[in-house]
């Protein structure tokens, strides 16, 4: 068993899909496909069954995932442990976010950045999604917190989680808009983003892929944070995280259409040529602490070596 064969298995058991985990794993479908096969076969135990929702884990597969997480985040653990203790890195990291910091995890960030580097400064900036491709090519940001990913080859994105997207109202048109359709819903007033945004492919592929289409855009803002307020004031309608969501319906400001939930990825940015950069290298150690996630970099690492040693 080695240790990529693992990686493999908790991938596809968290996406559903070979083809999304290959993606993630930067591997090919059939080597993912081969990954598991080889790890069932020497388990003597079936872990997952195909079925038309995707790829679903058996009653044992749910199980040995478990372990095989735990696995994964002691190895990563490891070689964290092994790297702080060959570098002392000091300096000084600037990390944009573009929402509620409790939502991004940053007061949780800072904390273990700071007990594992306390040579190294972090400054967190405001910055909205569309900003951060630039900030970086410029080195204004080492890092940044966005919605969505960017096409920019020379970025790198980390997935940290799929958001939930609600459409939101004003509170007095509750009773026209929570049972409306989708179709009737693209007749309704709406709060536009710029085309920089990612707030706007989202909004616009939800439509499109039903052939249907907003046809009453009324004000285009280019924050996204701006869009809660014109929805609470009554302007029109507009897509909301759910955390943003909620939290805006629980206060009286908005109501949510509930028929159907959307979603978008939430991701952290930074320059791929730097992914080798101790500043960096620190900030990335935080994050997958604290998002709970595999540790990519070293993964790939250790799979190469894996790979060398068959």
């Amino acid at each position: 068993m080695k240790l990529y064969h693992l990686r493999s298995f908790v991938t596809v058991a968290n996406e559903r899909s070979l083809t999304r985990a290959s993606q993630l794993l930067f591997t090919s479908q059939p080597a993912v496909s081969a990954h598991i096969k080889t790890l069932e076969e020497e388990l003597d135990v079936v872990l997952f069954s195909r079925t038309p929702r995707g790829m679903e884990l058996t009653r044992e597969g749910r199980l040995l995932k478990e372990q095989a997480e735990k696995c994964l985040s002691n190895v990563s653990e490891f070689f964290r442990q092994a790297r702080r203790l060959k570098a002392d890195v000091t300096g000084t990291v600037k990390i944009s976010i573009h929402a509620d910091p409790d939502m991004l995890k940053i007061g949780d960030f800072l904390s273990i950045v700071h007990a594992r580097y306390p040579r190294m400064d972090c400054h967190v900036l405001r910055k909205d999604s569309c900003d951060v491709a630039a900030l970086l090519h410029n080195r204004r940001l080492d890092a940044g917190y966005l919605y969505g990913h960017i096409t920019d080859k020379e970025i790198a994105t980390t997935l940290l989680r799929t958001c939930k997207l609600m459409i939101v109202g004003p509170v007095h048109w509750r009773e026209r808009f929570e049972y409306a359709d989708l179709k009737e819903l693209g007749n309704f007033p709406w709060i536009g983003t710029s085309q920089s945004c990612p707030f706007h492919a989202e909004t616009f592929e939800i439509f499109q892929q039903r052939q249907l289409k907003i046809s009453n855009t009324i004000a285009v803002v280019d924050q996204e944070s701006t869009l809660l307020n014109l929805v609470s004031a009554g302007i029109g309608l507009a897509l909301l995280v759910d955390e943003e969501a909620l939290s805006a319906e629980e206060s009286g400001k908005v109501v949510i259409w509930k028929p159907e939930r959307f979603t978008i990825d939430l991701c952290l940015a930074y320059l791929q040529e730097r992914e080798k950069d101790p500043l960096l290298q620190a900030v990335l150690d935080g994050l997958y602490t604290v998002w709970g996630l595999a540790d990519i970099e070293h993964g790939r690492f250790i799979d190469e070596q894996a790979i060398a040693e068959e």
